[in-house]
């Protein structure tokens, strides 16, 4: 789905420096990675700069290119990307599911590549859920937070920290009671 909304050179550019925010790159690295013509990668990058999404820096004869986290529009970017990320596994979860949130860096947007991904999920069925995401290709990253509808209840009357962090997070489904 991703291909969907970063067609253009700019758009390919900027997803790449995102979904390696901290890094730096030289022009080179970027149309290497991307797969974009080093003219394009050059005009692009111009550009980026010139709009304060990424920021560069010169060391001797090279430029390094790097996403400016600061901003509020490549932190959007970055949640855009995670959501598209996790879109294949929340296809999967849904079946099994009543409400799906993402919390935590990748609900911010301030993740980084080891960064460890905080989902919480409302379930009927703690079991499938875990197989579900213990066969998905995010196995590793995921913080799972699973809890049946019987056991919110008992956990709202308190209003633990985590999970007022957790109600701040992305909505990534919800069943409809309809």
């Amino acid at each position: 789905m991703k291909e969907l909304f970063f067609t253009t050179s700019q758009q390919k550019i900027l997803a790449f420096i995102c979904e390696n925010v901290g890094e730096e790159f030289q022009e080179k690295e970027i149309s290497k990675k991307t797969g974009v013509k080093k003219s394009a990668v050059n005009l692009a990058l111009h550009l980026l700069v010139r709009n304060k999404l990424i920021s560069h820096r010169k060391i001797g004869r090279s430029s390094l290119y790097r996403a400016d986290v600061k901003n509020n529009l490549i932190r959007e970017m970055k949640i855009l990307l995670n959501i598209l990320a996790l879109e294949p596994l929340v296809e999967k979860l849904r079946l099994e599911s009543i409400k799906i949130i993402l919390f935590g860096s990748f609900a911010s947007g301030t993740n980084k590549k080891d960064s460890d991904i905080d989902l919480f999920i409302l379930t009927n069925n703690l079991k499938n859920v875990r197989k579900i995401i213990n066969n998905s290709f995010f196995v590793e990253k995921i913080q799972l937070i699973a809890k049946t509808p019987i056991e919110m209840i008992k956990i709202n009357k308190n209003k633990p920290l985590l999970f007022q962090e957790i109600e701040k997070g992305r909505v990534l489904w919800e069943k409809n009671e309809d």
